[in-house]
């Protein structure tokens, strides 16, 4: 799509440029409520974009099938979603019509968490392979928000400043929290967070264990005033 078709796209209309405003993205979703609510706002999508009065009148979508305004093509499945108004068909699609026509001011995006659509008992129960998914490879970072620590549990216990400074890194670097999110919690100045994080990262890359930084007694935790910290 982002591709191939794209170029012929342009090269048959002899445009040049981006064809889709973005790139697809994908979103958990919790069936019932959740998925049906996505259901009428694709469907109403050029009602509020203004391109007609009623999802009846745009012909390039699935809401004309599955309110009985026209034939069912054979490869639109429609059985569940009917099936969650009524058992009898042509009740189930009168509900489904009325449905979609109370949604038009609905916004489905407010219980949206990162790119979780459902209740907060579903998003913990996805939490688990949402991490092992997240941290195989490179995400974006509303996804990565999903699933991080908080940092009063990432900060727990009492920790040196060596593995204080490890978990300044990762909050940083791994879990995406701003610089001043950090420094706030911690009490330090966000520099001093930067500095911090930037020093464990340079460590990590040279596979060194040594936490001191080099020609100095302490770790040069700079305060506002500017004094090493002892």
């Amino acid at each position: 799509m982002n591709g191939v078709y794209t170029q012929d796209f342009n090269n048959r209309h002899e445009r040049v440029g981006h064809l889709f405003q973005g790139r697809f993205k994908s979103i958990l979703v919790e069936k019932g409520n959740y998925l049906l609510e996505l259901t009428r706002y694709i469907v109403l999508n050029p009602v509020r974009a203004g391109l007609v009065r009623t999802p009846d009148l745009w012909p390039w979508s699935s809401y004309r099938a599955t309110a009985d305004f026209e034939k069912k093509p054979e490869f639109l499945e429609t059985i569940w979603l009917l099936s969650q108004f009524d058992d009898d068909l042509q009740q189930a699609m009168d509900d489904y019509r009325a449905f979609v026509a109370a949604g038009v001011d609905a916004n489905p995006w407010e219980n949206l968490k990162g790119s979780i659509l459902g209740r907060e008992s579903y998003i913990q129960k996805m939490e688990p392979w949402l991490k092992d998914k997240f941290q195989a490879s490179d995400h974006l970072r509303r996804e990565v928000l999903v699933t991080r620590p908080s940092l009063e549990k990432l900060f727990s216990g009492d920790d040196d400043r060596a593995a204080r400074n490890i978990k300044i890194f990762e909050a940083v670097r791994v879990h995406g929290y701003k610089l001043r999110e950090v420094a706030d919690h911690l009490g330090l100045h966000y520099t001093t967070v930067s500095l911090l994080a930037k020093r464990v990262a340079e460590r990590e890359n040279t596979k060194s264990k040594d936490l001191t930084p080099r020609g100095s007694d302490c770790a040069e935790e700079l305060e506002p005033e500017g004094q090493c910290q002892k």
